[in-house]
């Protein structure tokens, strides 16, 4: 705040003002208020009105237009949002002006930041393919920056080539394209970890092995310099263990920027930003480009998924008129013998039914291929989301209380829990045709549970109503594949209804199974009908026809795979049950789920207790994992259990633990997918050093995981997450006492020999 006289001249500066214009207030007084406090419009680059004036003429409040900054005493422009008014005296006279003034530049920043984001995202949302994209992102980033070059690296076949760049000479994108560092032969050199070596910075900071306290890096681990001469200078004078090519510098490249894009532990490639000019970024420039590249990760892995999807469906296709095609013929051949050879009709009857037999082995492959790879990518993330959720339920289970009310809630929170984990094993093994146990199980509960997790992922437009009438809601089931047929009829029914406002009604009721639904494999009997109505567009008798058949769909291209009634159709097929369907243009559909009642009891979830060692057999736990949440929750539940932990939050760290007392651990537990070193890597290190400890790995995906190679990296057992309290200390007691059963068989060995040997 500062004010003036009726000549403009400074009466009074305060310290906050001063700080922003840079004047002492001392040097500030009696000075005119133009050479203090120097003002301009930056949005047309020419100096603002006189507000002295203005107030003064009009003896009211006046404020400052839009993009008004104030130039310092410095040469720096702050923007800034200001407010004037009269001072009057006892007698109504103006002897001056106050003004209130502040900087907004925080505020700027942050409208600048959301308006890019919000236009890369309206950009990306345009893109028709991946390579779309990738022209989109860099002609941003170029609009963005004002960088004379910007390029998109991306894997192709281990090494990272350019997908697309622009303002980078020819010659410099032919040389700079391959990062994989090769032999004197032109092999590819390869890491201990069977990746192929990649040299310059590009390869450390798409690799990730940066080291985040160097001043050029940013703790995301993207590399920038505003200087590339100095920097190779500084990194030669230090001897910084970093890889520079200087192809950029030689080009006369200063300010170079390098964002890696990177999802979960996969590394996609990187931004490149080049500019011949010094000083072109900064800190917040960096951070922004980091936040948007987030947007083009996830814009990009979507797009790669739903290309995938269609070469995957025209695959098929091509595969299926193929096969039509040779029916054909074979077809055409079998009705010319025929009028040859009656018998003959047997042989087009298995051709027949061979052609099916191929189609559904075509489709089944084409869906594990489709589906298996989403599988594998979020199997780690959701399990090591459960693992602490169920290993602090139940160490709270195992607290003594007298609440009732406590105890049911846990057994409900738990009980969910273990539901979420089947259904992640039902996610992993969902490509395979095994057979699903099932139990006698409760539907009513199950059924409003599923409605309430999908009332909150719909739009608040649709109303779902909930009718729970059946009094015999036992079945022979699944809880997991019921959810699911639960959660696929509604989310269909969802898309079905436009403009995405109507009513879906989910009812459960007993029935007599209709006579014409009756077959040899589901005598008439009770059954529990699961009923679930839209108001939507409702279907055709032809689009009826198909509804169940695999990939076939009504969506367009990228909404959907097509899966979802055909994986409803399978679970209740694979329950005893049927399902029909009532639909007409314009009056919605009904769906009407039949499941057979059983008189058996349901099976209730019971809290095992778990035992602790005997006195004078504590052990101590090397216990390794990167996740904090899971490092806490377990070493609580080992400390429970009795035994001494010691815990590291990464490979390096429990290595060096390790090495200083190999003798002080009786037990290992690891993580298997950490960064900078993963767990059998961890196993086969201190195997090395004391061979003969047992090791525990644990894993959220164990597919991905080479048996044989464990054994050989001396990984005692294998733990699948999430894991509960009982399993993680079988599994510990397994491994202890196969060691205490070895080390006893040596010691009888030795003994035996000292005592078969010649008398002295």
């Amino acid at each position: 705040m500062l004010s003036t006289d009726t000549k403009g001249r400074i009466t009074f500066i305060n310290p906050a003002a001063a700080d922003l214009t840079g004047w002492q207030p001392e040097e500030a007084l009696n000075r005119p208020i133009g050479e203090v406090f120097r003002i301009k419009n930056k949005e047309i680059h020419q100096p603002s009105e006189d507000i002295v004036e203005e107030v003064l003429q009009g003896k009211r409040i006046s404020a400052l237009a839009n993009h008004t900054v104030l130039i310092t005493r410095q040469g720096r422009e702050i923007p800034i949002e200001d407010s004037a008014a009269p001072i009057v005296d006892s007698e109504g006279k103006v002897s001056g002006i106050v003004l209130v003034f502040h900087d907004v530049s925080i505020r700027k920043t942050a409208e600048r930041e959301r308006e890019a984001a919000v236009e890369f995202l309206r950009l990306a949302n345009k893109a028709r393919t991946s390579q779309d994209l990738l022209r989109m992102a860099v002609d941003f980033f170029q609009r963005q920056s004002g960088c004379r070059a910007v390029g998109i690296r991306l894997e192709e076949n281990g090494d990272y080539p350019y997908q697309c760049t622009s303002g980078f000479p020819d010659e410099f994108v032919e040389i700079e394209s391959r990062l994989c560092e090769q032999g004197d032969r032109g092999t590819v050199i390869r890491e201990g970890s069977g990746r192929p070596a990649l040299e310059c910075l590009c390869g450390s900071v798409i690799r990730g092995s940066i080291d985040a306290s160097m001043p050029f890096f940013t703790g995301r681990g993207s590399f920038w310099t505003n200087s590339t001469t100095e920097l190779a200078a500084e990194a030669a004078a230090a001897g910084l263990n970093i890889r520079l090519r200087n192809l950029c510098n030689a080009y006369g490249y200063e300010s170079v920027a390098l964002i890696p894009l990177r999802t979960g532990e996969e590394r996609l490639g990187l931004l490149q930003l080049n500019d011949p000019r010094k000083g072109l970024f900064s800190a917040g420039s960096i951070a922004l480009w980091e936040r948007l590249v987030e947007y083009l990760v996830a814009a990009l892995t979507k797009s790669r998924a739903e290309e995938s999807l269609m070469r995957s469906e025209e695959e098929l296709r091509r595969h299926r008129d193929h096969l039509e095609e040779l029916v054909r013929e074979r077809t055409i051949e079998l009705e010319e013998r025929n009028r040859q050879l009656e018998e003959e009709i047997s042989e087009r009857i298995r051709a027949q039914e061979e052609k099916i037999r191929l189609e559904h082995q075509l489709i089944h492959t084409q869906k594990m291929d489709a589906l298996g790879r989403f599988a594998g990518g979020i199997a780690h993330d959701l399990n090591n989301m459960l693992y602490p959720i169920i290993l602090n339920l139940q160490m709270l289970a195992e607290e003594p209380s007298t609440d009732e009310t406590r105890h049911r809630t846990l057994h409900l929170i738990l009980g969910a829990a273990y539901r979420q984990r089947n259904l992640l094993r039902q996610i992993l093994s969902f490509s395979r045709p095994d057979e699903q146990s099932l139990k006698p199980m409760g539907v009513s509960e199950l059924v409003r549970e599923t409605v309430a997790f999908i009332r909150s992922s719909l739009p608040s437009t649709i109303e779902i109503r909930l009718d729970i009438a059946a009094e015999r809601d036992t079945i022979q089931g699944n809880a997991t594949q019921i959810q699911q047929i639960v959660m696929n009829l509604c989310r269909n029914a969802a898309d079905a209804i436009e403009p995405h406002t109507g009513v879906i009604e989910v009812s459960l009721a007993n029935a007599d199974l209709p006579r014409e639904l009756a077959t040899p494999q589901m005598q008439a009997g009770e059954y529990v009908l699961l009923t679930v109505k839209d108001t939507g567009t409702g279907m055709t008798p032809e689009v009826m026809s198909h509804i169940f058949d695999p990939f076939f769909t009504t969506k367009e291209v990228g909404m959907g795979s097509g899966m979802g009634l055909s994986v409803v159709h399978g679970i209740i097929k694979g329950h005893g049950g049927a399902v029909t369907v009532e639909s007409r243009p314009g009056q919605g559909s009904v769906f009407s789920v039949y499941l057979p009642v059983t008189a058996e009891k349901p099976e209730r979830l019971r809290l095992k207790p778990f035992s602790t060692p005997r006195e004078g057999e504590k052990r101590r736990v090397l216990l390794v994992d990167d996740e904090g949440i899971i490092l806490s929750s377990v070493s609580k539940v080992l400390k429970i259990m009795g035994y001494e932990v010691t815990a590291a939050p990464n490979g390096p760290e429990a290595l060096a633990l390790f090495s200083e007392r190999p003798d002080a651990f009786d037990l290992v537990i690891t993580d298997h997918t950490m960064p900078l070193m993963t767990g059998v890597e961890l196993a086969a290190r201190i195997a090395g050093i004391r061979p003969g400890i047992p090791v525990i790995l644990c894993t959220g995906f164990s597919e991905a995981v080479d048996r044989e190679r464990l054994r050989k990296t001396g990984i005692s057992e294998l733990l699948a997450k999430p894991a509960d309290m009982q399993e993680l200390q079988d599994a510990i007691e397994r491994v202890l006492d196969r060691r205490e059963a070895e080390d006893s068989a040596c010691g009888e060995i030795r003994a035996s020999a000292a005592s078969d040997g010649p008398e002295r």
